[in-house]
């Protein structure tokens, strides 16, 4: 249903960002019957397409990956100096 919406509309000639448009609402109602327990799954839902999900670091992991903030400082400021010298 959901597919063949977004195909009509674009044989009909709309751009992306009003295709969009129109699904947002679809993707709120289908939200809210998933939270009422009537559907079990969301057509209208956005899909990555292959892309992976983005799972962010929280800030322990991010400075086990790079380094305390003053490291990180100290570093940019030790490059800086290499460049002025250069």
């Amino acid at each position: 249903m959901v597919r063949e919406l977004v195909a009509e509309k674009k044989t009909a000639g709309l751009s992306q960002s009003s295709i969009r448009n129109i699904l947002a609402p679809l993707r709120g109602m289908y939200n809210q019957a998933i939270d009422d327990e009537d559907v079990h799954r969301n057509p209208a839902a956005r899909k990555e397409h292959g892309k992976p999900l983005i799972n962010p670091l929280n800030r322990e992991e991010d400075q086990r990956r790079v380094g305390p903030p003053v490291a990180l400082a100290q570093v940019s400021l030790q490059a800086r100096a290499l460049r002025k010298n250069a």
